[in-house]
């Protein structure tokens, strides 16, 4: 009883806590839906004690259609504790996620300038018109400077050529180091915004090491929380409710107890005389000459012939066969012992003994 009252308490918190935090996680007791939860915890605790009330009176289908509609509210309750619970970890992960994903950017940035810095051209399509110019000047400075009708002032431009084009290549070049030394400078920045950025810890550090999908692992913790808040308070709530009566057990003693049975109804017409009825005789014989004795087996074909001697000896009327055997069973069953036909069509009864004696020579 003490048992069963600690259920129905623990049952009752456990409704009661779970309906409190899912109505806060949705915006508290004023939202439309706190009711809608409220009024299923409330029908999760009297379905559970309903339950109970019907296994008791054995109202199979009452049951089973009472545990499908709390099944469907089970089901409410887990997608509410499935989006509180996720909805709880997803912030929890936020800052993770966010270093995660800065780190991500900043190894992806170092990547990005590595490959920059290996495509930096040695040369460009400037570089090498500047130094055709500047071989072709040259080559005609020397022509010119050969013939002897090139005075001062043709020396002089063909001076001005060679520098142009010189001044050209070093244009070329020193725009060819500018961008090897931007890509530098880019490559070192990202370096040290890396070097900066510390490795987070993991977001989701179990499905991790399960191999599993983050959502998977959110799907089983709700599930998991959802019946071991709603799911075991009503079996608690069903198990206090639930009460089968124990059955009493005689106490073994050393003297077979005698065999006590309630005269089942009297059937169709007798064949013996109408003074006393055919199940009266029987059971008298039954009573006076049958005990119980576990283990033991008694069938009615070996049981007629002593109740045969003994409605003799006691005056009794004779019983057929067939009557005999058909009280003799009615009689075992309303005693709640066990009873067989074998193949021949006998009755047999389970822990039951004849007595060798009558009572009365026992007594003697």
């Amino acid at each position: 009883m003490i048992l069963r009252g600690l259920a129905f308490v623990a049952g009752v918190l456990l409704l009661a806590a779970t309906a409190h935090v899912t109505i806060s996680s949705i915006g508290g007791y004023w939202q439309p839906h706190a009711a809608l939860v409220a009024a299923i915890a409330l029908g999760v605790g009297v379905g559970a004690v309903s339950i109970g009330a019907a296994l008791e009176t054995e109202r199979r289908r009452l049951a089973t259609w009472l545990i499908a509609a709390i099944a469907c509210g089970e089901a409410f309750g887990f997608l509410l504790t499935a989006e509180r619970l996720v909805t709880a970890r997803e912030a929890a992960q936020a800052p993770l996620r966010a270093a995660l994903d800065a780190r991500t950017a900043a190894e992806q940035r170092v990547r990005d300038a590595h490959t920059a810095a290996g495509k930096t051209p040695s040369t460009s399509p400037r570089l090498q018109a500047a130094l055709a110019r500047q071989e072709a000047v040259g080559k005609t400075v020397g022509d010119k400077s050969a013939e002897r009708g090139c005075v001062e002032n043709c020396r002089m431009l063909l001076q001005a050529q060679v520098t142009e084009a010189s001044a050209e290549v070093a244009a070329a070049r020193a725009e060819i180091a500018g961008m090897r030394r931007g890509v530098e400078v880019d490559l070192a920045e990202a370096q040290t915004a890396l070097a900066g950025l510390q490795v987070p810890p993991s977001a989701t550090p179990l499905a991790d090491r399960l191999g599993l999908p983050a959502w998977l692992v959110d799907l089983i913790y709700s599930a998991l929380g959802s019946m071991a808040a709603n799911g075991l308070a009503c079996g608690l709530i069903a198990f206090a409710a639930y009460h089968r009566p124990r059955e009493t057990k005689e106490p073994a003693s050393a003297e077979p107890a005698p065999l006590q049975a309630t005269p089942p109804p009297e059937p169709a017409p007798l064949m013996i005389a109408p003074a006393v009825p055919a199940s009266r005789v029987v059971g008298l014989f039954l009573k006076d000459q049958l005990r119980r004795e576990l283990g033991a087996e008694v069938d009615a074909g070996s049981a007629y012939p002593k109740f045969a001697s003994w409605s003799a000896r006691n005056e009794m009327p004779q019983v057929e066969y067939e009557r005999f055997e058909a009280l003799f069973k009615a009689y075992c069953v309303a005693a709640d012992l066990e009873t067989r036909t074998d193949e021949s069509g006998c009755v047999h009864a389970r822990d039951l003994t004849v007595l060798e004696h009558t009572t009365e020579e026992q007594a003697a």
